[in-house]
């Protein structure tokens, strides 16, 4: 037993400084280095998109609502089927955040020591991690075309908008008796049976005041459609290097074993070497 303790006591003593400040910068760097930070800043740039986008979209749509029911031709018509489509952006937020978070996990499961430990050496589980991110960037395909159609979508209606400013803009409304100061719409709403579609007066004042705040919150809904979409971009190639990572995840695996025993061997043998030299 002394002479145990005389090992263990001369290999303690004798161990580098550096040695154990390496050790603690290391330990340091693996909680680190477990941290996605390429999938971390995607998910901020998809959540906040489709935050952001939601919201404004959702007020725009309500005005745009308000707006053109009050057109003499849409009078008469129904608008309440439109409720579903202001529904559908609050079931477009949820969608996208949990499969953002979704994504973000296995950005976590396939970066540094943590890809080591959950994966491992098995061949199975390898295999599994290799499928769900297939699978995973299927999704993301599929949700990029989607996001794809809604920017050009959002694009559509911030032309018709922009035409609608400018044509607001040029008009110098007058007094309530200038007949000559009106808005005919009846290249962009379908007039049947003869039905009025100008606007005159104060409703122009109305009108274009709508339009002003419609077109504000569509404008914000459009930068934050690009978010989404280049929050997306980044998680396709996130996905794509976490593919990678596991596919190959077992060479590193045993590269890693290998230099850890080294550094065991040589710590060993230079203990042993300064117990010889007492």
């Amino acid at each position: 037993m002394g002479q145990e303790n005389l090992i263990k006591s001369a290999m303690v003593s004798q161990i580098p400084v550096s040695s154990i400040s390496h050790n603690v910068a290391s330990n340091n760097g693996d909680c680190l280095g477990k941290i996605p930070y390429a999938s971390l800043i995607s998910f901020l740039l998809t959540c906040v998109g489709v935050g952001v986008f939601s919201t404004t979209c959702y007020m725009g749509f309500t005005i745009s609502i308000q707006q053109w029911h009050k057109l003499p031709a849409s009078q008469h018509t129904d608008f309440t089927y439109l409720d579903k489509v202001r529904l559908s952006f609050t079931i477009l937020a949820v969608l996208m955040t949990i499969f953002s978070l979704i994504l973000l996990l296995d950005g976590c499961l396939a970066t540094g020591s943590t890809r080591d430990k959950v994966y491992g050496n098995r061949r199975s589980r390898r295999l599994g991690g290799r499928i769900t991110c297939a699978l995973l960037l299927a999704f993301a395909y599929l949700f990029q075309l989607a996001w794809l159609l809604i920017f050009g979508l959002i694009s559509m209606v911030l032309v018709v908008y922009g035409f609608l400013r400018f044509t607001c803009a040029s008009l110098e409304i007058g007094s309530d008796d200038d007949q000559s100061r009106c808005i005919d719409l009846s290249l962009l709403i379908g007039v049947k049976n003869g039905q009025s579609s100008q606007l005159c007066r104060q409703d122009v004042k109305d009108f274009c005041s709508s339009t002003y705040q419609a077109s504000q919150y569509y404008a914000l809904g459009f930068g934050a459609c690009f978010l989404v979409v280049l929050g997306l971009i980044h998680f396709l190639i996130c996905l794509s290097a976490n593919y990678a990572h596991i596919k190959d995840g077992y060479k590193y695996y045993e590269l890693e074993q290998i230099r850890s025993n080294e550094e065991n061997e040589m710590m060993a043998t230079y203990g042993q070497h300064c117990v010889y030299r007492r």
